[in-house]
């Protein structure tokens, strides 16, 4: 079982993580229903985070939480392509669709 399904995750999760969603209801584990587009998002953090020489865990997170608030809402909104990815999936029949989202 993947550590982020154990029952002592979990069960930190319900107690720590406000509106957590329990796992039976996660969806199926599939990175073509991720909605995020991991092509721009992430790169653009890495990009603003890289130029800080991180000192520990705690600078990181500091580091993490500024460069986050610099990234621009329409970076974000752009990288979140839900309902094409969706779309996609119901054409493909739940086949490969990288081909079909450049």
């Amino acid at each position: 079982m993947p550590s982020h399904r154990s029952k002592h995750t979990v069960a930190f999760l319900k107690e720590n993580v406000p509106n957590f969603i329990e796992p039976n209801v996660w969806p199926p584990n599939s990175l073509y229903l991720n909605p995020l587009d991991y092509t721009q998002f992430p790169g653009a953090l890495q990009q603003l985070v890289y130029r800080q020489r991180i000192q520990d865990i705690e600078h990181l997170n500091e580091v993490l939480h500024i460069c986050l608030e610099m990234i621009s809402q329409d970076l974000i909104d752009g990288a979140v392509n839900w309902s094409k990815r969706i779309t996609v999936v119901i054409q493909a029949q739940g086949g490969h669709i990288e081909h079909r989202l450049k």
